[in-house]
């Protein structure tokens, strides 16, 4: 009842409230949505809106905050506010138009370097000639933009459909590119799924050939809002040795299998160079489950160095890396031509 009767009061200070502006309008009257939570007596309040309006947000927000401030009982009054007026709605779903391969790069588990061998992998596959694109579906984590060297910037929209960014030769998108990295997301399940279909559909792909989908980790919204709308999308599952890697890599196989999304295999990342007790997990954990495994990376700090200046480490041809994924990108041209 106490969550209830505060609600009840601060939403009443945010509705009457009208901005110098505008006045008489009220905040109401704007085209915008407000997304509230409490956790404990902290309160978050996000204003999302979706046309622009010349206010002085930082007066706006402080003077909001104060108001609410004066109804007590709350420790922490935290308001931000989001602008989405260059983001297009999302297209109406049309396959015939939707003509490029889809390749999910997953694993429940988080760590694992997924992000790192999608960026590398769709560059490996450019380099052999074929014409790539990734879009970054972890929106609360993004973090592609960083490993293609890409600086943050919205994407500029042409009749209502963003232009991804290039960089290498690979096309991307990615809500790293719209949100600021000291920001945090607290969107629910509705506009997550909304962002990602706007990544999807509201974006100019132009002849990409493969569209690459770098996933976050676990099995919930990204994975099912993606897979119940593209049947025909295809996985590559990343697991490092140890076996608590691959005892989450088996949720994702199992959401895959009931979704009837097809595995094109499993990548074992960050590997040992010798013999051990755990050089064969992956491999003998691939058999069990009838799965390809498409490559082993071996473990080398320079990929982590290379990633985090920006420079893909495909790039650097002293590196085995660079040879392996080339490996991994025929085997899954030859997938096509099979």
């Amino acid at each position: 009842m106490l969550n209830f009767n505060l609600k009840k009061k601060y939403l009443s200070v945010l509705s009457n409230y009208s901005p110098k502006e505008i006045a008489p309008k009220k905040l109401s009257d704007l085209n915008l949505k407000i997304i509230d939570q409490i956790i404990k007596k902290d309160l978050s309040i996000t204003i999302e809106l979706y046309q622009e309006y010349d206010l002085d947000w930082n007066r706006t927000i402080a003077e909001l905050t104060s108001g609410i401030e004066t109804i007590g009982k709350l420790k922490k009054v935290n308001i931000i506010v989001t602008h989405h007026k260059s983001q297009p709605k999302p297209l109406k779903q049309n396959k015939k138009q939707f003509n490029h391969k889809l390749i999910l790069v997953c694993s429940a588990k988080g760590g694992v370097g997924k992000s790192t061998i999608c960026v590398n992998l769709a560059l490996a596959l450019n380099m052999l000639g074929k014409k790539t694109a990734i879009i970054d579906s972890d929106i609360y984590g993004p973090s592609t933009h960083h490993l293609l060297g890409i600086s943050k910037a919205e994407p500029k929209v042409k009749d209502g459909i963003m232009m991804p960014y290039e960089k290498h030769g690979v096309k991307l998108n990615s809500m790293g590119l719209i949100v600021p990295e000291d920001k945090a997301l607290m969107w629910r399940a509705p506009m997550l799924t909304k962002s990602l279909n706007n990544l999807l559909y509201s974006t100019d792909w132009g002849d990409t050939e493969y569209l690459f989908v770098d996933l976050p980790p676990g099995t919930g919204d990204v994975y099912l809002t993606l897979l119940k709308n593209h049947p025909n999308a295809e996985a590559i599952l990343i697991s490092t040795p140890q076996k608590i890697s691959l005892i989450d890599v088996s949720r994702s196989i199992d959401l895959l299998k009931k979704l009837d999304i097809g595995i094109l295999g499993i990548i074992e990342n960050m590997a040992y160079k010798e013999n051990g007790p755990m050089s064969e997990h992956v491999t003998n954990f691939a058999k069990e489950r009838n799965i390809k495994h498409l490559g082993k990376i071996l473990y080398d700090d320079n990929i982590a160095y290379y990633s985090d200046i920006s420079e893909p480490a495909i790039l650097q041809k002293k590196l085995n890396f660079s040879n392996e994924l080339k490996k991994i990108a025929k085997l899954l041209m030859h997938n096509d031509n099979v």
